[in-house]
């Protein structure tokens, strides 16, 4: 955060200092994934996903697919758009909504909400995973 409060994003921190936060990051990521015997890691966007990534390899831990879904930065003209039924399809696809929403009508509903809109005529916003 800067001194007026303004939030700071990673492309505005100064090389050394981002340097020294991926670090702390990446040993807090591996650590939490050994101990919680993590199977899955859902990265939101991709830089969040090349990081989980490379330091679960630097860490040499083995099983842990990272997936990753669609950031909602007001950057991205897809992510304004419905965020939250293309996240709620793509964590569906991924086979992870059960984890996140233990009740098991929330994720049928989600299964059957998606199927209706593949068989209507909805038109959802196009997402191309280069944008996430």
């Amino acid at each position: 955060m800067s001194e007026s409060g303004k939030n700071v994003t990673p492309p505005q921190l100064v090389h050394s200092e981002l340097d020294q936060i991926n670090e702390c990051c990446d040993v807090a990521l591996v650590e939490l994934v050994k101990l919680m015997n993590v199977r899955t890691i859902v990265a939101v966007g991709k830089f969040v996903q090349q990081r989980a990534s490379k330091a679960i390899h630097n860490a040499g831990v083995g099983n842990v697919k990272v997936e990753c879904i669609l950031h909602p930065s007001p950057i991205n003209p897809h992510a304004n758009k419905g965020w939250e039924q293309i996240v709620a399809k793509q964590l569906v696809e991924m086979n992870v909504m059960h984890y996140l929403n233990p009740d098991s009508d929330e994720v049928q509903r989600c299964i059957e909400e998606w199927e209706r809109i593949a068989l209507s005529n909805v038109k959802l916003p196009p997402v191309d995973k280069s944008d996430y």
